[in-house]
């Protein structure tokens, strides 16, 4: 492992506590692990601000409007994690997203950590799946 890299409990503890954080619909927790200058990737930001806005965050701030519009848009929203992967500095989640009780969609996300806060992150999804 590089000097300064994350260790595998970092990574673990990290993936359970940012789960357990959507779940709660805690945005505060959620947001306590981002570093204020960063780099967010998600093809469902411009869905979920309805702007004119391209699919990458830069800031804090702009990341505190994406999620909390997100979890007013699915109230009922809940992530189950599948498998993660820890490695230089980085932390690679799949996870499931019941996103309202009807639909499922498998994500894979990394997260970039610098300072043990996350710097990069980038969202990827699989096809969303019907539960009725």
């Amino acid at each position: 492992m590089n000097k300064g890299s994350i260790s595998y409990e970092f990574g673990k503890d990290y993936v359970e506590k940012w789960v357990k954080a959507w779940n709660d619909h805690d945005l505060n927790a959620i947001l306590s692990s981002y570093a204020e200058e960063l780099e967010f990737s998600s093809p469902k930001i411009c869905m979920i601000l309805g702007e004119n806005k391209n699919n990458t965050i830069r800031s804090k701030e702009e990341l505190n409007t994406c999620f909390s519009a997100g979890l007013k848009r699915f109230p009922n929203l809940e992530f189950r994690i599948i498998d993660f992967a820890v490695g230089d500095n980085k932390v690679t989640l799949q996870y499931s997203a019941n996103l309202d009780g009807k639909s499922l969609v498998n994500v894979v996300e990394k997260f970039e950590f610098q300072n043990e806060l996350v710097k990069k992150s980038g969202v990827y999804y699989g096809t969303e799946q019907n539960l009725e």
